[in-house]
């Protein structure tokens, strides 16, 4: 059984969460004396609400949608209808929000 999180962890998490990878913030936690797998930080951040991807301005279809409440679909075709900008990943499609 893995133990609970403290609030500093949680603290620690959650101020870190959109400028640093889930690997990134479990390096600055062994730091500070604290040992979680960087699978368990993503996990409880995806939990949180927070998006494990450290982009400050760019979003997926996915989590725009999550967000909005509305269907991934109507996403794509908002950028389609007002010529967003985007930037393809491997994966995913970014759009750059500015």
């Amino acid at each position: 059984m893995n133990p609970k999180w403290t609030d500093e962890e949680l603290g620690i998490i959650e101020a870190k969460a959109e400028l640093y990878t889930p690997k990134q913030i479990a390096s600055i936690l062994k730091r500070h004396g604290y040992f979680r797998t960087p699978i368990a930080i993503a996990t409880k951040l995806w939990a949180l609400g927070y998006s494990t991807n450290p982009f400050l301005d760019n979003y997926s279809s996915a989590e725009i949608a999550r967000v909005l409440c509305v269907h991934s679909t109507t996403v794509s075709g908002w950028v389609r209808l007002f010529q967003f900008a985007i930037r393809n990943s491997q994966f995913a499609i970014f759009f750059l929000i500015s």
